[in-house]
C-alpha cells in the first residue's frame, strides 16, 4: 500500500498511474511504512512510460527518502526535483539541455532532489537507454546489498549501479527512509504508471 501525492491514482490491483496523459502534472507514490538500510531490500515492477515519443515527456524516478509525502516539481523536474534529502535513479526521457542532459532516453543517479547532471549531487552520469516511450511495459529492478553499500537499478537489459555510504552521505546517518517513484509532465505528456511484481508471462 502507497502514499498517494498530487497527480498519482490507483488503478486497480498493484498499479498506479503517477500522470496522467496531461500537461503541468507532478505525483508520487511512496510506501506508508519505512524501510531499513541496514538490510538488503529489492523491488520487482514494471514501468510505462506511455506510447508519445518525439511529443512525450517526462520520465520516472526511483526515490529514497525520509518523508512518503514528498513531491517535487513537473516537467523536468519529473516530480523529484527539490525533494530533499534524497536518493534518487531517474529514468529520463526528454532532452532538457540545461540539465545537462543527453539527446537520448537515459537514466542517471542524483540526489538530493537535483535533475542536472552537471551539478554535485549528480552521482553516476547519465547512460543512454533505447526508446522507452513505446507503448511496452518495461522491467524494473532495484537492489541494495548495504554490505558492499551498492545500489544497482536494472530496466530491461540496461544497468546502472551506485557504490557508496546512502545512510551517511545523504541521510546524516539515519538509516530508516520510504522508497517511492515520482514522474512529471510539462507543455509535453505522457502516462506514466508503474506495477509491482514480476511481469506476467
Amino acid at each position: 500500500t502507497f502514499v498517494l501525492n498530487g497527480s498519482a491514482s490507483s488503478v486497480g490491483g498493484d498499479c498506479y498511474q503517477i500522470t496522467p496523459d496531461a500537461g503541468g502534472q507532478a505525483g508520487s507514490i511512496f510506501s506508508q511504512n519505512p524501510i531499513d538500510l541496514t538490510q538488503p531490500f529489492s523491488i520487482d515492477a514494471t514501468m510505462f512510460f506511455g506510447c508519445k515519443d518525439g511529443n512525450g515527456a517526462d520520465g520516472i524516478v526511483f526515490i529514497l527518502a525520509t518523508s512518503n509525502t514528498a513531491l517535487g516539481t513537473g516537467g523536468g523536474g519529473l516530480g523529484y526535483q527539490g525533494i530533499t534529502p534524497s536518493f534518487a535513479v531517474e529514468y529520463d526521457d526528454y532532452f532538457n539541455g540545461n540539465f545537462g542532459d543527453p539527446t537520448s532516453d537515459h537514466v542517471g543517479v542524483l540526489s538530493m532532489g537535483s535533475v542536472d547532471h552537471t551539478s554535485p549531487q549528480s552521482l553516476v552520469p547519465p547512460i543512454d537507454l533505447p526508446n522507452i516511450e513505446d507503448c511496452m511495459d518495461h522491467c524494473f529492478l532495484v537492489t541494495w546489498d548495504p554490505v558492499t553499500q551498492t545500489l544497482t537499478s536494472t530496466l530491461d537489459d540496461s544497468t546502472i549501479t551506485y557504490t557508496g555510504n546512502i545512510v551517511a552521505n545523504f541521510f546524516s546517518g539515519n538509516p530508516m527512509v520510504f522508497y517511492g517513484f515520482s514522474s512529471g509532465t510539462g507543455s509535453l505528456s505522457n502516462i506514466h504508471r508503474i506495477c509491482f511484481g514480476p511481469p506476467e508471462l
